[in-house]
């Protein structure tokens, strides 16, 4: 997969923080594999097993108009691209994919403003997804409607989204004991 610079410069980022944030994070699971009394084969076991079986899957609404006053499900199908906010000017939340919106702006921090340069297009923007942990029939996120796409291929850049939780919150501590209680169940 070829990566835009744009892309490249947002992974980059994200890649380096993860290196600040992963001895720290590492020692935080150790602590609470041992107050648990989880030996840490069981931990291996169940994170070998996220990477081997865990999916990001892509909620929309497939009934929702574009500006164009097509359906998300028609365009789809008519071109065969998952598109961003950025591109559809659709959301399931805040609507404010442009520049200088909260969208944009959250964007900016978490990425560095990789996606900001001057060179940079709106169809290299991320498209998100929930990792698919619990298996539920409406999928991770069914807020994000019912409508739901399984991402079975593996990509470079959706292995890192289980890094952006981290970035947004930083509540390390919360977050590793959640992941042990989620990679058990898995």
């Amino acid at each position: 997969m070829n990566l835009t610079r744009s892309q490249q410069l947002a992974l980059n980022h994200i890649s380096k923080y993860v290196k600040t944030q992963k001895k720290e994070a590492e020692c935080i699971i150790q602590e609470i594999l041992q107050m648990s009394n989880i030996p840490n084969s069981v931990y291996e076991q169940a994170v070998f097993k996220l990477k081997k079986h865990a999916r990001v899957a892509l909620h929309f609404h497939p009934d929702r108009l574009d500006p164009k006053m097509k359906t998300v499900a028609e365009t789809l199908l008519e071109q065969g691209i998952y598109k961003s906010q950025f591109e559809t000017l659709l959301s399931n939340g805040s609507v404010s994919a442009y520049p200088g919106g909260q969208r944009d702006l959250w964007e900016e921090r978490i990425f560095a403003g990789a996606y900001q340069l001057e060179d940079s297009t709106n169809e290299e923007r991320p498209k998100y997804g929930a990792l698919n942990l619990l298996l539920h029939p409406e999928g991770p996120a069914p807020r994000f409607d019912h409508v739901i796409f399984f991402y079975r291929r593996k990509s470079h850049i959706a292995v890192h989204t289980l890094t952006w939780i981290q970035i947004v919150t930083r509540r390390i501590k919360a977050l590793t004991r959640n992941w042990i209680v989620l990679l058990l169940l898995y």
